[in-house]
């Protein structure tokens, strides 16, 4: 899936889950982020 984020509308983000060859377990996000506080996680990500 591509999309546009919310917290960086001049970029486009694709989800690795979706791509051939990866190996989602693998993968080790950065950051969490649950989907459901995202005020608080933006503001918490510019500090």
């Amino acid at each position: 899936a591509f999309y546009v984020p919310r917290s960086d509308p001049d970029k486009i983000s694709v989800n690795a889950r979706c791509l051939e060859g990866i190996d989602a377990a693998a993968l080790k996000p950065t950051r969490f982020f649950d989907g459901k506080n995202w005020e608080e996680a933006q503001a918490a990500r510019q500090r």
